[in-house]
C-alpha cells in the first residue's frame, strides 16, 4: 500500500502543470481487469525483488494496453513470488484510483521511474507497439528504479497479435536478470570505493548475459571516475551504443571521449544521437546548441533551439541559450523576442552586462536606436559603477545619435577605470564628432598615456587627419581649417607610429594650407599667416622627398609648386612682420 507521505506526494504532483517532473497523473499500468489475468504462486519475502510493468506506449492504445497485459501475466506466471514479485495490475488500479489518478495511459520515463518507486520495485518494464505493415513491432526495455539511465533493452520482435510478443520478451527478462546480482555487486562495490571489486563484479555480469548494457555501464561509471584514457572509455561506451542506441549514459561518455580525443564531427553527431535519446532534458539542450554554436553549426543549433523554445516558451536557461544563439547568428529580431521574453521572467540581478550590451546591439542592428539607448539605459542603471557597461553603452548611444549621452558614458567609465582599454579612442572620436579637435586630440594622448595600441591610436588619429583633409578639398570656403586639423591629427599619428602614409597625408595637406596661407598672407599683408606658411612650407620639405613613394605623381607635382613657392615665407615675413621678424 502507498504510505501517507507517497499518497501526498502523488497528490500534490497531480495538482500541478502536467510537466516532465510532475506528470505522474500518467502512471498508467494497462486496461481494463481481466477475470483471466494470472496470479502469482507462493508468498514473497523481505528480500523477494519487486518488478512494475507499465502501460506500452503506441498510436493504437488497445494494443499497446494489450502488450503490456500480456508481458505482466507471462511473468506473473513464470515467476513464484518468491522469486520475484510482479506487481499485478488490480494493487496498482487500486492505488492509482485511490490517488485520483486515471490508468490505462502511457508513463513518462520520469513517471514510470517515479511509480516504480512508490510501489518500491528494484526495476520495470515498458516498451512500444508500432504498427508494421498490418503486425506490430514490439520494443521492450528492462530499467533499473534507482536511475533511469540503467537501461537494458530486449530484443525487439515483430508479431501478428501483440500477446504472441510476451513469451520472447519474458525470456529476455530471464536471461537479464542472470546478471543483475552482478550488477548489483559492481553498484554496491563502486559505491564503497572498490573499483577492483565493481570491474570484477562487472566483468562477471558480462560473461552470464553478453549483452548485458548493465554490467557495461556500471563498469564504464567505473572507469570515468578512474579518469580512464578517452580511447577507452570510448571503447566501452561504443559496446554500449551498439546494444543501446539509445543509452543516455554511453552517448555522453562516448561524446566527452570523443572531444578529448578531437574528433569534433564524430562528437557533435553522437550530442545530437544523446539528445535524440532525450528530447525533453532542458539541460541536454542547452548544452548541444552551445557545442554546436562552438563548432559554427549554427544552422543545426537554431533548428533544435528554436524547436525547444515552441515547447518550452518560459524556461530561462533555453531563452538564455536562444538569445545567444540568435545573437550569433546575426538573427536580431529573433535575439529581441528571446531577450524581451526572459527579461520579463528572471530578476535584472540575473542579468549580466553582456545581456544589455548584446541585446541593445540587436536593436541597433534592426534598425532601432532608439529602443538600443532604451536597453542600455536600463542596464546602466542596474550597474552604474561598471566601467564595462559604461564603455560600451557609449557606442550605444552614439550609434542613437545621442553623443552627449555617449561622451558622458565615457567619462564616467573612464573615471572608474582610466586604463579601460580604447575607450579613450572612443571619446576621440565622439568628440571630432562633435566638432571638438582639441580635446580629441587630448583623448588620443590618454589613450597613449593608458597603453592601448600605438598602432591602433596612430590608425585612429590618422582616419580623423585623412576626414579633415578630405573636408579641406571638398570646401573651399573652410579649406585652411580643415588643412590644420588634418596636419594636428597627422603628426600626432606619425610620431606615435610613424609610417610613410601618415608622412605622405601630413606632407600634403601642409602643402595646401601653405597655398592658402600664401594667398591671404598677401592679401591682407599678415605676419602670422606668412609665419604659418613658413612653418607648413618645412613640414613639406621634411615629408614628401622622404614619402613620395606613395605617389610618386603627386609628391612630384607638389615639389614642382614648392620649389616656385619656397622664397615667399621669407619674403613675406620681412615685409609684413617687421622688427619683429
Amino acid at each position: 500500500m502507498f504510505n501517507v507521505s507517497e499518497v501526498t506526494t502523488l497528490k500534490a504532483r497531480h495538482r500541478q502543470a502536467r510537466t516532465i517532473a510532475t506528470m505522474v497523473a500518467a502512471l498508467a499500468v494497462g486496461g481494463a481487469l481481466s477475470p483471466a489475468q494470472a496470479q502469482q504462486r507462493g508468498q514473497a519475502t523481505p528480500d523477494t525483488p519487486r518488478l512494475v510493468v507499465v502501460t506500452f506506449r503506441g498510436p493504437n492504445r488497445e494494443a499497446a494496453v494489450a502488450a503490456s497485459d500480456a508481458v505482466r501475466d507471462r511473468l506473473m506466471r513464470e515467476y513464484s513470488m518468491r522469486q520475484l514479485w510482479v506487481i499485478d495490475k488490480k494493487s496498482l488500479a487500486n492505488q492509482l484510483n485511490a490517488s485520483g489518478y486515471p490508468v490505462d495511459e502511457p508513463l513518462t520515463q520520469n513517471d514510470a521511474q517515479a511509480l516504480a518507486r512508490v510501489m518500491r520495485a528494484n526495476s520495470y518494464v515498458d516498451g512500444t507497439v508500432t504498427p508494421v505493415n498490418g503486425q506490430f513491432r514490439i520494443d521492450a526495455r528492462l530499467v533499473l528504479t534507482r536511475n533511469n539511465n540503467l537501461v537494458q533493452p530486449l530484443p525487439s520482435q515483430t508479431v501478428a497479435k501483440v500477446n504472441d510478443a510476451a513469451d520472447e520478451i519474458v525470456d529476455a527478462i530471464k536471461d537479464v536478470r542472470e546478471s543483475l546480482d552482478e550488477e548489483e555487486e559492481c553498484h554496491e562495490a563502486a559505491s564503497a570505493g572498490d573499483d577492483a571489486k565493481a570491474l570484477a563484479a562487472a566483468r562477471k555480469g558480462i560473461e552470464e548475459y553478453s549483452r548485458s548494457t548493465l554490467a557495461r555501464i556500471c563498469m564504464m561509471n567505473v572507469l570515468v571516475r578512474q579518469k580512464a584514457q578517452p580511447d577507452t572509455l570510448l571503447a566501452i561506451a561504443n559496446q554500449i551504443v551498439e546494444i543501446d542506441p539509445r543509452s543516455r549514459a554511453a552517448l555522453q561518455v562516448k561524446w566527452q571521449a570523443q572531444k578529448d580525443l578531437g574528433q569534433e564531427e564524430a562528437a557533435n553527431t553522437t550530442l545530437l544521437q544523446w539528445l535524440a535519446a532525450d528530447p525533453t532534458n532542458v539541460q541536454l539542450q542547452n548544452a548541444v546548441v552551445y557545442e554546436l554554436a562552438q563548432s559554427r553549426k549554427f544552422e543545426q543549433a537554431d533548428s533544435i533551439i528554436t524547436a525547444a523554445l515552441q515547447e518550452n516558451q518560459t524556461d530561462p536557461d533555453l531563452l538564455r541559450t536562444g538569445f545567444l544563439v540568435y545573437i550569433t547568428t546575426e538573427q536580431w529580431q529573433k535575439a529581441i523576442n528571446a531577450g524581451e521574453q526572459l527579461s520579463q521572467i528572471v530578476a535584472d540581478s540575473t542579468l549580466d552586462n553582456q545581456f544589455y550590451l548584446r541585446m541593445a546591439n540587436a536593436y541597433v542592428k534592426s534598425q532601432q536606436p532608439q529602443k538600443a539607448a532604451e536597453v542600455i539605459s536600463r542596464g546602466v542603471a542596474r550597474a552604474p559603477q561598471s566601467a564595462e557597461l559604461l564603455i560600451g553603452a557609449a557606442g550605444i548611444y552614439q550609434e542613437a545619435g545621442q553623443l552627449q549621452q555617449a561622451m558622458e558614458a565615457l567619462r564616467r567609465g573612464l573615471q572608474i577605470n582610466p586604463k579601460a582599454p580604447q575607450a579613450n579612442l572612443a571619446l576621440a572620436q565622439i568628440y571630432v564628432d562633435m566638432n571638438q579637435p582639441d580635446s580629441a586630440l587630448s583623448a588620443l594622448r590618454a589613450a597613449q598615456a593608458a597603453g592601448d595600441s600605438a598602432a591602433t591610436i596612430a590608425s585612429v588619429a590618422a582616419a580623423i587627419g585623412n576626414k579633415a583633409y578630405e573636408a579641406g578639398q571638398a570646401d573651399t570656403a573652410q579649406a585652411r581649417e580643415q588643412y590644420l586639423r588634418a596636419i594636428k591629427f597627422l603628426q600626432f599619428a606619425d610620431s606615435v607610429a610613424p609610417s610613410n602614409n601618415y608622412k605622405f597625408l601630413l606632407g600634403a595637406s601642409a602643402f595646401y594650407a601653405l597655398g592658402a596661407e600664401l594667398q591671404a598672407a598677401q592679401q591682407g599683408e599678415s605676419c602670422e599667416l606668412a609665419r604659418a606658411a613658413k612653418e607648413h612650407l618645412e613640414i613639406v620639405q621634411r615629408t614628401i622627398p622622404v614619402a613620395g613613394s606613395v605617389s610618386p605623381e603627386g609628391a612630384s607635382q607638389i615639389m614642382a609648386n614648392v620649389q616656385q613657392w619656397a622664397p615667399y615665407p621669407d619674403q613675406m615675413i620681412k615685409a609684413y612682420c617687421g622688427s619683429s621678424q
